[in-house]
């Protein structure tokens, strides 16, 4: 009986262990993501700014090639303007009512 009690108390903190991992590696993901959107916010800014769609284009575009994670790309303006798109944005993107 003891044997089956520490199998047990052993798979249960092993458990515990690996949902530890797991929400700390979830946790770190999304830390590197919001950063990493915040630095692709200030680059693409800069370029709007400056006017060079051309530039923007080619970056969305090497960004969806480069990245698997990203399914596609695109810029939309404070005026409601979108700007070049990568990836056939129309068939992924759902633009909210309102």
């Amino acid at each position: 009986m003891l044997g089956i009690n520490f199998v047990m108390s052993t798979v249960l903190f092993l458990s515990a262990l690996t949902v530890i991992f797991i929400t700390h590696q979830t946790a770190t993901i999304l830390e590197y993501r919001h950063k990493y959107s915040e630095a692709l916010a200030v680059q693409y800014a800069i370029l709007s700014e400056n006017g060079d769609r051309r530039a923007i284009q080619e970056a969305l575009d090497s960004l969806v090639q480069r990245n698997e994670d990203i399914v596609s790309a695109t810029v939309k303006l404070a005026n409601g303007e979108i700007l070049p798109h990568a990836n056939q944005i129309q068939e992924v993107w759902q633009h909210p009512t309102g």
